[in-house]
């Protein structure tokens, strides 16, 4: 059977069968062969609880699918991406850094950019999620499972997945070889059962893919329980749901299964056979199961088993009642994980006998016992064979007893996994249990096994003489205490196994104890992961290693042998990553060790450690120690022979320590030790044969340190060392005869330290060390005979030094070359004798130094060549003497040098050339004298320098020639004399030089000439003094040059001629005085002729001539200062004439003359001060008169003249200012040239009483931020440019009290944000253009009482967002076409304040394109030729207040194309030809508290789709049309509280579309036409609380073709008619209107108009006009709820043809009415209405239609209603009251009247009842339920 059982109870009846893979293509795949599941509850109860999770159905993301292939416990994300348990990676990267690997991504291989992992705390969450879930289940069914079975045993069935060759070949063992037949696409299942009444089967992630429509064919093998009898019939297989639903599956195999017999003819449990073949569901295919692959996960399914009967039997182990001590032969027991079965175990081991075999069939097995195993001889415990596993025992003895122990012989162990689990305590006499305990004559063979004890105890433990273990491919681990302990004299033999620790954390357990002379023989194998020693030897006891890998001993030794007798020898073995030695022989123990490999140890590799301990090495190789790697200590002896020991990283290679230590070493290699290769400290000798040592990282190569030690080499090569190749220090001895010492990185060749210490070195070679290649010092004694020295390569390395009181060096006969440092060297008080020798090479230092107090060299008949540095250097008190020497080729600095107080040289009959530095340098206090001495040839420096306080070098008769530097140079203090002697060819620098405090040249009829630099020079406070003589010739440089603080300079009578670039240069704070020179010819472009530079540094000229210079001829920087008198300076051929540059630089000049400059004749820069009284300037042909550059730079001109100059008379750039005062500027004729110019931010010029006149260009000019400031001054006659331009971002332009005139551009020009403040100016005359300018965003204008008048263009014109301020200005401008104020561009801003615009030929105001202007309290008038005020342009606005507009050609005010105009308190008036305010094209006018009159056309023109609105405002006075037209489509006005009169046509005319609204306005006095006049369709006039009188000559309100208006509480009286409503279409309505006191009529209604009146009141006094009509109507008209009052009428309503009357609850009351209605040819409706008075009713009704309802009839004197032609329609409806008037007619005649008119009409007349009744009117109105119409007509004022 291939699978096996477990000890933890089943799940339960269901089985999963599946059949699939993962469909993650980036995981690697799950193992192919048998994977153990825990699918079972209550085992996966005990694994969760563990911290584990099974993984089988958790999902891909929970599972870990590189290293265990288990659920994540501590999920982490690594740089790939990937996530991974953090326990498993961090081993991984532990695992590669050791093993120096780059770590690379588990699942791609890339290399990881970092080792960083981050926590995955949300999956880590979800996961703990699953797991409860899946424990809440399991428990379910654990209950569930608890009710169906009862109180019988559950046992797990464990899964295998299998390939098709592993069941052909289990098949093929179980069956006989019978043939086992397979369908295609088939997967076969074995269930191998112990439950009573189910077995389950399942797949778990099968290989086999089905496609959508194949059959998927599953053979399930079940091998029979025991207890179910020998045939089982019609088996049957349930699936699960999710199968159900997705597959359809039938059983297509025998129904029967029957038990079978083996091979051997014994009976065995059958394994039947039963064939599903499953296909997807018609109606679900298997990619649309699982679209990313073709497999189907068929989920659970239960095999159902027949009724099956208990045979009572306890499993497949054979009952005890069936074993008997009384059956002969062999016997083999089959153990199952039977709980009962398994409690038996311990009775059955004590029957068990010689030959009898064990077999474990299962996984696991927990034995928990009241005794140990004790197994008898030939007793065999073995796996069953087939198993995907080894079955594991576990043992759970007593307390302090072992698991197994075997006395006995030939007993075997094979393929079993024993591991002795819970924690047992002690054996009572102190030891530990074990799992296998070998004791007394035991023999113990394992084959295969694994042995654990992982709580407490050993492994293996062999006591005895005659107890002997064998081990045999087996594997030890997890043991507490030792893996494999022997004693007693046992014998342990172990082959090819693996012995493992329990890590680190182990600190007791060794893996191999080797004690009591017993002995240990191992081959093969590795022994590995111990906290203690790996394998241990003591007490006399004997290891034997072969072939075997001893690693990870963390905290002790890997191979350890202690005491005298104890041994051990190592042939071919690795021992690797001990946590201490890796092998040791300690306390008189021998270890030897052929062909081995020690590496990566902890701390020591070797050890000899003790009195006799030895330890031999032949032919091994030691690698990778972190302390020595191989050690003698304590008198221990260590004997190396061709061996290789390299890579200790933190001591030594080799050591021998203390007294009676040794090592010899012959033909090996000692290398790449982080310490000394190898040392003899404390009196440890150390002998050397042929042997190398080398690469010693941080430390000597070759040390004897201490008194009595010793180092002896002879024909060694010691290299590549740290520190220095060989060492004697604290009184050691070293000699090396014919040895090489090469490349000391650090340190030196050979060094002797320390009184007592010496040293011989015989032909020796050393070379490549790093600080020095021979080196006494601190008292050590060197002596040298033959031999070379060379390449010395550290930074300072020397050839030979001698360092310290009583150091000596004595040396004959060497070549001492290429040091990197000195050649040879005496420091400290060291002395040194050299003779016949060469000294050359020096690669970066001196050749010969001697330094310090009592150091001293003595040389005789030497040459000192090719040095870096100097070739002869006496130091800090250091002496030399040098007699017929040669000094030559120093390559870097001086030939000779005397440096510090008391240090000498003395020079006889020698010669210096050639040097790369000073040939001659006395520094420091030094003095160096020389006669009769030749200095030449000094390649890059000086020829001959005294430098420092006390320095001296005095020169006679001598010749000092062809030096690249400064040929004399005194520095610092030095002092040079030179007497009768030539300076001359110095290639670079110059002739003499005087540098630092202190330093004095003298020179005395000396010629200085041919020099590169200045022929003299005094610098940093120098003192240069020269008396007649010749300086010329400074090819490059000054004549003179004076630099630094306190460096003086005095000439007197010297000629200075033929300079490059200047004749004098007074620099940093240095003195120059000139008396009486002659200075001439600089002719180096750019060169300067007199230059004072830098703080402190000040020139005095006086009465001196400075010609035909280059550049500036006289100049002041940074600081310096110049004082000219009566000085001329004439023909500066590029640059300015004189020029002050630099912060606090200044120049003082009086009563000078400047001409016949290039560029500025006075120029202050970056900051200079430059100050002019009485001076001229003239003639600067290229540039300016005056110019002052950069922020600080400061110019003052009085009582100047500046004339005739290219650019500009006077210039402030870059924040340079100048300051004026009654200077004069004129004539700068050329093209663009101002007469001031101010440029760049900080710029700054102010001028008072000045005159600037005369230019090309502008005249005064203000750019980018600069700042003009002039007060009384004048500018006047700009040819072609402005006056004063302001132009830039924070340029400043502030004028006071001038004039500016006469300019052709605009006089005043603010452009593109800078600033102009103007008050009290007169600005006036440009010929082509405007007054004021003000341009571009955020430019800004402030005029305070200025006059800007008489300009071609505008006076003020503000553009394109800028922003202008008048206050107290005069403005007027009778020019052809010219302007008061222009504004245009949207942001552009003018506001005005009591100003006067007046007397422009163009518009006074004009606002256009979005700008806007603001006036208060200003006068605007008299625009000769256009408007006062225009605005023009969407966005444009016109704001006035307290303002007076009058007298324009064209409107006072005019806005258009969607400009706007707000006017507030202001009077408008006196438009010569048009109106006071058009507003035209969508333009906006508003208007409050305004008074508008006097204009020719009307006063207020509003069209085109323009919108005006008044408040409280007067609009009067047109004296030929309106107050106000608003005409077209979309015009609309609103006007509220305000008062029109006195226009001869219409006050508001509306047409062609218009709409105005009028609220509480007042009309009176209209001679020649309406108030209001509606003229056309779609135009609209609403009237609210308005009040119309004296319309003389028309109606109040006038409303034709099509017009309506809306009337509304308004009050129209004392005019000729209230309204006139003509034409079709055209209405008007009136509500709650008061009309009275007409001379026509109230109104009239013609031409199919429609008028509607309701609730107003209409009363006509007799002092009034008497009227024909109160209303004429030839239209229709309809009124309501009114109160007609009238006493001297006709007819109240005259009705034409074919017109229609409408009243509804009205009342009529007239005392003197004649007719109410003359109907002829009308119709006429009344209802509810009262006729009070009354001649007739109804007059000439012939032909109309006369209707009355509910009405009253009162007073009526005449009749009712007269109809000649009887041709009316008459109807009395509803009731009608008919009371007659008393004094002339009675009711009954009226009544009597009508009826006979009906009677005779021959009309159809309709006469309903007519009641006469005697009540009141109120009476009447409450009786016809019209109770409400009282209220309103008493509010309208009738009266009883």
């Amino acid at each position: 059977m291939d699978g096996h059982a477990s000890s933890t109870p089943a799940a339960g009846p269901n089985v999963q069968v599946s059949s699939g893979q993962s469909n993650s293509s980036m995981l690697p795949p799950r193992p192919r062969s048998r994977v153990m599941t825990n699918e079972i509850a209550a085992d996966e109860a005990v694994y969760s609880s563990s911290g584990f999770s099974s993984c089988n159905d958790a999902p891909d993301e929970f599972v870990d699918q590189v290293f265990t292939y288990n659920v994540f416990t501590d999920p982490v994300k690594a740089a790939d991406g990937f996530v991974y348990d953090r326990r498993d990676i961090s081993k991984y990267f532990i695992r590669e850094r050791r093993a120096g690997r780059a770590i690379r991504s588990p699942m791609t291989g890339a290399q990881l950019p970092n080792d960083e992992l981050v926590e995955q705390n949300d999956l880590k969450g979800r996961i703990a999620a699953w797991n409860k879930s899946r424990r809440v289940r399991r428990a379910r069914k654990e209950r569930v499972s608890s009710d169906q079975l009862g109180s019988r045993s559950k046992k797990k069935v464990i899964r295998s997945m299998e390939t098709d060759e592993d069941l052909d070949d289990k098949a093929e063992e179980t069956n006989g070889g019978d043939e086992v037949s397979r369908e295609p696409n088939s997967q076969n299942v074995d269930i191998d059962s112990g439950s009573i009444s189910d077995a389950g089967a399942s797949l778990d992630r099968g290989q086999q893919q089905s496609s959508a429509g194949q059959n998927l064919g599953l053979r399930l093998k079940v091998r029979l329980p025991n207890h179910l009898p020998s045939t089982v019939t019609n088996p049957s297989v349930q699936m699960s749901p999710m199968v159900q639903s997705t597959m359809e599956c039938s059983s297509t195999s025998p129904p029967v299964l029957a038990s079978k017999t083996n091979n051997e003819g014994t009976s065995s449990r059958a394994i039947g056979e039963i064939s599903l073949s499953c296909s997807p569901s018609a109606d679900r295919s298997a990619k649309e199961m699982h679209p990313q692959s073709p497999a189907i996960e068929l989920g659970r399914g239960r095999l159902n088993w027949p009724s099956a009967v208990d045979s009572g039997n306890d499993g497949d182990f054979q009952h005890e009642d069936n074993i008997s001590n009384d059956d002969l032969g062999p016997r083999k027991l089959i153990m199952n994980p039977d709980s009962k079965a398994v409690d038996k175990l311990s009775r059955l081991v004590e029957r068990l006998r010689p030959g009898d075999t064990v077999i474990f069939d299962g996984d696991r097995f927990d034995f928990s016992c009241t005794s140990c195993f004790l197994l008898q001889d030939g007793v065999t415990l073995m796996a069953k064979p087939g198993l995907p596993q080894k079955p594991q025992l576990n043992f759970r003895p007593v307390e302090g007893g072992d698991a197994i122990s075997v006395a006995g012989l030939r007993t075997r162990f094979i393929g079993l996994s024993l591991n002795m689990n819970g924690r047992s305590s002690l054996h009572a006499d102190g030891g530990n249990p074990a799992c296998l305990s070998v004791v007394h004559t035991g023999s113990v063979s394992c084959v295969d096994c694994d042995i654990q004890s992982p709580d407490i105890g050993y492994g293996a433990f062999v006591l005895g003489k005659s107890a002997k273990l064998t081990l045999q491919d087996c594997t030890l681990s997890k043991c507490v205490r030792s893996t494999i302990a022997s004693g007693n004299g046992a014998n342990v033999e172990v082959f090819n196994s693996r012995l493992l620790g329990n890590g680190k954390s182990d600190k007791y357990g060794v893996l191999i104890l080797c004690d009591s002379e017993s002995s240990v023989l191992m081959e093969g194998g590795e022994a590995k992961d111990c906290g203690n020693v790996c394998v241990l030897a003591t007490g006399k006891g004997s290891i034997r290693l072969k072939s075997v890998t001893v690693s990870h001993s963390h905290e002790r030794e890997g191979i350890c042998v202690v005491g005298n007798g104890s041994k051990a020898f190592l042939e071919q073995c690795k021992i690797t990553n001990c946590g201490e030695a890796a092998v040791a022989a300690l306390h008189g123990a021998v270890m030897e060790l052929k062909d081995c490999t020690i590496i990566d140890s902890q701390q020591q590799a070797a050890v000899s450690q003790g009195k006799d301990s030895t330890m031999l090495l032949n032919n091994c190789v030691i690698n990778g120690c972190k302390e020595a790697c191989c050690s003698a200590v304590r008198g221990g002896k260590m004997i190396i022979d061709s061996s290789t020991i390299q890579g200790s990283t933190e001591m030594q290679g080799l050591i021998s320590q203390g007294q009676y230590s040794t090592v010899v070493i012959t033909n090996s290699t000692v290398s790449n030790t982080k310490g000394t290769c190898a040392l003899a400290l404390l009196g440890g000798r150390l002998e050397c044969v042929d042997t190398v040592f080398k690469e010693s990282t941080s430390m000597q190569g070759v040390c004897a340190e201490g008194v009595n030690s010793c180092c002896t080499l002879t024909g060694c090569t010691i290299s590549s060392t740290q520190e220095a190749c060989l060492v004697a220090m604290h009184g050691g001895t070293v000699k090396a005869v014919n040895t090489q010492m090469l490349s000391s990185r650090a340190s030196r060749g050979v060094s002797i330290e320390g009184e007592g210490s010496s040293g011989e070195i015989i032909d020796g070679i050393i070379q490549d060390c790093h600080t020095a290649s021979l080196c006494a010092l601190n008292g050590g004694s060197l002596l040298v005979r033959g031999g070379k020295c060379a390449r010395s390569i550290g930074t300072q390395g020397q050839g030979v030094c001698c360092q310290g009181q009583g150091s000596h060096v004595k040396a004959s006969n060497v070549d001492v070359s290429h040091c990197q440092g000195t050649c040879l060297v005496s420091l400290s008080g060291g002395t040194v004798e050299i003779s016949d020798s060469k000294l050359h090479d020096s690669i970066s230092m001196q050749g010969i130094a001697a330094q310090g107090e009592g150091s001293s060299i003595t040389l005789s008949n030497c040459e000192v060549f090719d040095t870096q540095e100097s070739c002869v250097a006496a130091l800090k008190s250091g002496k030399i003497f040098a007699k017929n020497c040669r000094f030559y080729r120093s390559k870097t600095l001086q030939g000779v040098v005397a440096q510090g107080k008391a240090a000498s040289v003395d020079l006889e009959h020698c010669q210096v050339s050639d040097c790369f530095g000073t040939c001659i340098l006395a520094m420091l206090g030094g003095s160096i004298s020389m006669h009769e001495t030749e200095i030449s040839k000094s390649q890059n420096m000086q020829g001959v320098c005294s430098q420092g306080q006390g320095s001296l070098v005095t020169i006679i008769d001598s010749n000092i020639k062809d030096c690249q530097q400064t040929c004399v140079v005194a520095l610092n203090g030095g002092m040079v004399n030179l007497t009768n002697s030539s300076v001359t060819g110095s290639q670079e620098m110059q002739g003499v030089c005087a540098e630092g405090s202190g330093s004095i040249a003298t020179l005395t009829r000396c010629t200085v000439a041919q020099h590169k630099e200045a022929c003299a020079a005094s610098l940093e406070g120098g003192r240069l003094h020269i008396e007649g003589g010749l300086i010329s010739d400074s090819q490059l440089s000054r004549g003179v040059s004076v630099e630094g603080e306190s460096s003086v300079a005095e000439l007197s009578g010297v000629e200075i001629q033929e300079c490059k670039t200047a004749f004098i240069c007074v620099l940093s704070g240095a003195h120059g005085v000139l008396t009486n020179c002659y200075l001439h010819n600089v002719s180096c472009a750019n060169s300067q002729g007199v230059c004072s530079q830098g703080q402190g540094s000040f020139i005095s000229m006086s009465n001196t001539r400075v010609e035909n210079v280059s550049s500036t001829a006289v100049v002041a920087l940074t600081g310096a200062k110049i004082e000219c008198s009566q000085t001329s300076v004439s023909n500066s051929l590029t640059m300015q004439g004189i020029a002050s540059q630099g912060q606090g630089s200044l120049v003082t000049l009086t009563e000078c003359n400047i001409s016949n400059v290039k560029e500025a004749g006075l120029a202050a820069l970056s900051g200079g001060c430059l100050k002019a009284y009485k001076c001229k300037v003239q003639n600067c042909w290229n540039s300016r008169g005056l110019s002052s550059e950069k922020e600080g730079s400061k110019l003052y001109a009085e009582e100047c003249q500046i004339t005739e100059c290219k650019a500009a008379g006077a210039c402030a750039l870059a924040g340079g200012s100048i300051q004026l005062l009654k200077c004069n500027f004129s004539d700068f004729p050329m093209q663009n040239a101002q007469a001031l110019c101010c440029q760049g931010n900080g710029s700054m010029t102010e001028a008072i009483k000045c005159t600037f006149k005369e230019s090309d260009g502008s005249v005064v000019v203000s750019l980018s931020g600069a700042t003009v400031k002039l007060a009384l001054c004048k500018i006047s006659d700009s040819k072609n440019m402005q006056g004063i331009i302001a132009q830039g971002e924070g340029s400043k332009l502030s004028i006071s009290e001038c004039e500016v005139l006469q300019t052709k551009e605009a006089c005043i020009a603010v452009l593109s944000g800078a600033f102009l403040d103007a008050n009290a100016c007169n600005i006036k005359g440009s010929s082509t253009s405007r007054g004021v300018s003000v341009e571009g965003l955020h430019s800004r204008a402030n005029l305070v009482n200025c006059y800007v008048h008489d300009h071609s263009s505008a006076c003020i014109c503000c553009i394109e967002g800028s922003e202008v301020l008048l206050d107290g200005c005069r403005i007027s401008n009778h020019n052809n076409s010219g302007q008061g104020i222009a504004v245009q561009g949207f942001g552009t801003r003018i506001s005005a304040k009591a100003t006067s615009i007046k007397g422009c030929h163009g518009a006074c105001v004009h606002s256009q394109s979005g700008a806007r202007a603001t006036f208060f309290k200003c006068e605007i008038r008299n625009s000769i030729t256009m408007q006062c005020g225009l605005s023009q342009g969407p966005g444009s606005v016109l704001e006035f207040s307290e303002c007076i507009i009058r007298d324009s050609k064209e409107a006072v005010l005019a806005a258009v194309t969607g400009a706007s105009i707000e006017v507030q308190s202001s009077e408008i008036s006196s438009s010569e030809d048009m109106h006071i305010l058009a507003v035209h094209a969508g333009a906006i006018a508003k208007v409050r508290h305004c008074r508008l009159h006097n204009s020719k056309d009307c006063v207020v023109a509003v069209s085109q789709g323009s919108t005006v609105q008044f408040l409280d405002s007067e609009i009067s006075n047109s004296a030929q049309a309106e107050a106000i037209t608003v005409i077209d489509s979309g015009s609309r006005a609103s006007i509220a509280r305000c008062f029109l009169s006195n226009c001869p046509k219409a006050l508001c005319r509306i047409d062609l579309g218009g709409f105005v609204e009028l609220t509480a306005v007042e009309f009176s006095h209209c001679s020649n036409g309406p108030a209001v006049a509606a003229l056309s369709a779609d135009t609209q006039c609403k009237l609210t609380g308005c009040s119309m009188s004296y319309i003389s000559q028309s109606a109040a309100l006038t409303v034709d073709q099509g017009a309506t208006v809306d009337v509304f509480g308004c009050d129209i009286k004392k005019c000729s008619c209230a309204f006139a409503c003509n034409g079709t279409k055209s209405a008007i309505n009136l509500q709650r209107s008061s009309l009275s006191s007409f001379s026509q009529a109230f109104g009239s209604c013609i031409g199919n108009g429609i008028v509607s009146i309701d609730k107003c009141h209409l009363f006509q006094t007799q002092a009034d006009a008497t009227l024909q009509f109160a209303f004429q109507i030839e239209g229709e008209m309809e009124m309501s709820d009114c109160l007609v009052n009238v006493q001297q009428t006709t007819a109240v309503w005259g009705l034409q043809s074919g017109s229609k009357l409408k009243l509804s609850s009205c009342a009529l009351f007239s005392s003197e009415l004649s007719t109410v209605f003359n109907a002829l040819g009308s119709t006429l409706v009344a209802q509810a209405c009262l006729f009070d008075g009354g001649g007739v009713i109804v007059e000439s009704a012939a032909s109309a239609s006369v209707q009355f309802r509910l009405c009253s009839f009162r007073g009526v004197k005449t009749t009712l209603v007269r109809d000649s032609q009887h041709s009316s329609q008459l109807e009395f409806l509803d009731k009608c009251e008919v009371v007659a008037s008393s004094e002339s007619a009675s009711t009954a005649s009226l009544l009597s009247d009508i009826k006979k008119l009906v009677g005779t009409s021959t009309n159809s007349l309709e006469f309903s009842e007519i009641i006469s009744k005697t009540k009141t009117w109120k009476d009447w109105f409450k009786s016809i339920d019209k109770i409400e119409l009282i209220s309103e007509l008493e509010q309208l004022g009738a009266v009883e």
